[in-house]
């Protein structure tokens, strides 16, 4: 302390000396920041504003913006020689060194430089978006963390502009999201979701340093637009077609269509003003959930392909004949539209004929499939001979074999052709990319698909993915990665660690990764407990796969899709269905069973820990509540599959023994049943009353889509995780289906339940009615006391698993 007040005694005498002489050569004042633009900044104006508006965020301060330097800044500048004077001066005078890079491509630098006592940073990137990547690039080397929930964004006193030497390139061109055409939460589907979201959105895929955004909401008001003789907008107050009701294909518009297509508009020119690709569905449109409207039909009328029976036979939901030249142009039509408002010439999309069954034999049914892609391909190539066609190949897992396949590439053009594979995680073995002779030999896209819209819990087969990104990454041939699920947000660690592939194409292990992801979400103080909850979940999240497979294949149904839970009913699941109890059933049944059985005590393990933490930060909490519903639902499939066992194994040998463990599993599975509805009811994110509320604050809600939205929530392709249809469909389907074991049990019935599939269905109609005239308002969680006695409920769920885990299952009928 005394040497440094002598120093400091010694500096005052010299400034007075200095002062004395007219001269001041040094001041304590540290100096400021300035951001450097050229004169006409153009695109690079928006970057600097993103780049102001964190360093706001991290240090309180606000940055000045100008157009030439002070001597009395350190600076910040923007752009390339070629779009910034001052760069080109200062390398054609030595201060920087010729830096360079390729334009068009998502390369960036952050470059540290010194000209005379002025410190400065230099960002320079190859395309909008790869600046975008470089502002976010920055912050996050100062410690800020993206998700998809929000920022992690640390407070800095200062942040230095010294020591940065940095140059990122992508090693896959395309990086890729989907968000699709469903009605339900609004966390999880993108059609809910206002400007704001979809900016806030953008924003978070350019953090994450993807590139390629697709949204698949439906056609919106593509026919309004490209035929405003013929298409009107519908009225407000109009109900879908009776023929859409209680399906997931009735599309009730809740805003109006007009509000919802200028939303679209703004959502779409956001993104492009990020750079980011937007690609432009060409082809056959009037597919999946986009349907022609009735006037277009009536006026036109198109006639259509051979089809079997699809969308029960509707000419709304077919595929307009190709053969009629006026049909191509028409669909072009529609394509010209979506380029114009919506997308971008830079990219195509088409999935062909998926699903599609035109005929009767695979042969001409397979030919067919080919002829209109060549019919898709040959209209596209006259208006954009070059740009990228991607080829969905969701029809390769379904109807087409391996041979097939590979002839079908080989009459593709590599040169403007890609392969958009999103099927690489499905499980089973018989038909993925590779046995499709296309590694190493022509243009493709490796894809994680993560499931179906009632797959919005934590899951996903890491084990698979570690087998076959590798064979991705190593391949020349694979030009990029996509995300391509029917939920959005449901899976924070998958999100996290698909896009970390996706820009560094670098393998990692899931247990190496966990580590990362928990120290970068997480504070300090709970980051190795929940890091150990991670991992102990792995097994449970492992366990539900996707991909039909079953004898055929020569591999067991591993699908748990949609949750044997929300398909207790009906036929809508062909891995339930109590009424027609067949063999494949049993088989799957008994590998549930056999797959979850030692990952009980893990599970009962988990929700104690999980009870403990004090979950008060709202992404600790989501988080919390993802694994919570996670273990949940596994636990019901294993409670259920043991339940079906169980029964047929009292129907065959109806001793006291075998009476008593089915009452006491049904009784258990009650509780769980009640237990599961109070965890959805926890969160307002879980529940369709608060989605509902949200809407409203966007623009006003039509008033009959209350009514849809319900039955869209219960149709049997829906049905996920939604407190208000756990307690008011779920709980009671499992009470008809207890009701009935204890009749059987007290009245000594053993008949096995096939061919009561009608009677399960009619109850099933008679519990989703009453749901659907029942009022959101009636039915809102109370989010308050839910998460208040969620301790508790969780305890009281891990005890019930712990007393399944120490039962043992007869294995009489296996």
């Amino acid at each position: 302390r005394q040497q440094v007040c002598i120093l400091l005694q010694q500096m005052l005498l010299l400034y007075l000396r200095m002062s004395q002489n007219g001269k001041r050569s040094f001041s304590f004042r540290i100096m400021e920041k300035l951001i450097l633009l050229p004169k006409k900044p153009g695109f690079l104006e928006e970057v600097a504003a993103e780049f102001n508006l964190y360093w706001k965020k991290m240090t309180g301060a606000s940055l000045q913006m100008a157009n030439a330097p002070a001597k009395k800044h350190e600076l910040i500048v923007f752009g390339t020689d070629a779009e910034n004077p001052l760069v080109h001066r200062m390398m054609l005078s030595g201060v920087l060194p010729e830096l360079s890079l390729r334009k068009g491509m998502d390369e960036y630098r952050l470059h540290s430089f010194q000209q005379g006592s002025q410190n400065g940073l230099l960002i320079m990137a190859g395309s909008v978006r790869a600046y975008f990547y470089a502002v976010y690039d920055f912050f996050e080397r100062n410690g800020c963390r993206y998700f998809w929930d929000g920022d992690r964004i640390p407070h800095r006193k200062a942040i230095e502009l010294t020591g940065y030497e940095i140059y990122e390139t992508p090693s896959f061109s395309y990086r890729g999201i989907r968000y699709f055409a469903h009605r339900g939460l609004h966390r999880f589907q993108a059609e809910h979701w206002s400007f704001d979201d979809w900016r806030h959105e953008i924003d978070w895929a350019l953090k994450k340093h993807l590139n390629l955004v697709c949204i698949r909401t439906g056609v919106e008001d593509l026919f309004q637009r490209a035929f405003p003789d013929v298409v009107k907008y519908p009225k407000f107050g109009e109900k879908a077609p009776e023929w859409q009701r209680n399906s997931h294909l009735d599309r009730t518009p809740f805003w109006k269509l007009e509000f919802r297509g200028k939303m679209l508009e703004q959502v779409y020119s956001y993104a492009k003003s990020r750079g980011l690709l937007l690609p432009t569905d060409c082809g056959t449109l009037t597919h999946w959930y986009s349907f022609t409207p009735p006037e277009f039909l009536d006026k036109v009328k198109p006639g259509f392909i051979p089809e079997q029976v699809r969308y029960k036979g509707r000419p709304e939901g077919r595929v307009w004949d190709v053969d009629k030249p006026q049909n191509m142009a028409n669909y072009w039509k529609l394509s010209e539209v979506q380029l114009k408002e919506y997308g971008t010439s830079e990219l195509f999309h088409t999935i062909g004929l998926a699903e599609r069954h035109c005929f009767p034999e695979h042969r001409r049914n397979h030919y067919y499939k080919k002829y209109v892609f060549g019919k898709i391909e040959e209209q596209l190539r006259r208006h954009y001979p070059n740009a990228p066609l991607l080829f969905s190949t969701w029809d390769f897992i379904t109807t087409w074999n391996r041979k097939e396949i590979r002839d079908f590439v080989n009459g593709l053009n590599p040169d403007n052709t890609l392969l958009l594979d999103y099927t690489s995680d499905i499980y089973r073995e018989d038909n993925n990319f590779l046995n499709w002779d296309i590694v190493g030999k022509f243009p493709w896209i490796y894809g994680i698909f993560h499931a179906y819209e009632a797959s919005s819990e934590i899951r996903g087969d890491y084990d698979n993915i570690a087998r076959r990104f590798p064979v991705a990454a190593a391949d020349p041939m694979c030009k990029g990665m996509v995300f391509w699920p029917e939920t959005s947000h449901s899976d924070t660690l998958k999100l996290e660690y698909f896009s970390h592939l996706a820009w560094t194409r670098k393998a990692i292990d899931i247990e190496d990764f966990i580590p990362v992801f928990c120290a970068n979400r997480y504070s300090k103080a709970i980051a190795r407990k929940m890091e150990a909850i991670w991992l102990s979940a792995l097994p449970l999240i492992n366990a539900a796969l996707w991909g039909e497979a079953g004898p055929m294949a020569g591999e067991p149904i591993r699908e748990v899709y949609p949750a044997m839970y929300f398909q207790l009913l009906n036929r809508g699941s062909y891995c339930w269905s109590l009424g027609e109890l067949d063999e494949e059933r049993q088989e799957f049944h008994r590998h549930t069973v056999k797959m979850l059985s030692p990952l009980l005590h893990n599970a009962t393990d988990m929700l104690k820990k999980l009870s403990a933490i004090d979950s008060k930060d709202e992404y600790l909490c989501r988080d919390c509540l993802d694994l919570t519903r996670t273990i949940a639902i596994r636990v019901l499939d294993y409670a259920l599959a043991s339940f079906a066992l169980r029964l047929e194994t009292w129907q065959l040998y109806p001793i006291q023994e075998n009476a008593s463990t089915l009452r006491a599993l049904v009784k258990d599975i009650t509780r769980i049943s009640s237990l599961f509805a109070a965890i959805l009811s926890a969160s307002e994110e879980y529940s369709l009353y608060y989605t509902m509320e949200g809407l409203k604050k966007v623009s006003k809600v039509n008033p009959v889509f209350e009514e849809t939205f319900k039955r869209n929530a219960v149709s049997p392709y829906c049905r996920s995780f939604v407190a208000e249809v756990a307690a008011y469909c779920y709980e009671q389907e499992w009470q008809y289906i207890a009701e009935k074991a204890e009749h059987c049990l007290a009245e000594n019935d053993t008949r096995p339940w096939r061919g009561m599939l009608t009677e399960f269905e009619e109850a099933d109609r008679n519990i989703t009615e009453a749901f659907a005239l029942r009022s959101l308002a009636e039915m809102r969680p109370d989010v308050t006391s839910a998460r208040r006695r969620l301790p508790s409920t969780l305890n009281e769920l891990a005890r019930i698993v712990s007393n399944l885990a120490d039962k043992e299952v007869p294995y009489v009928i296996f």
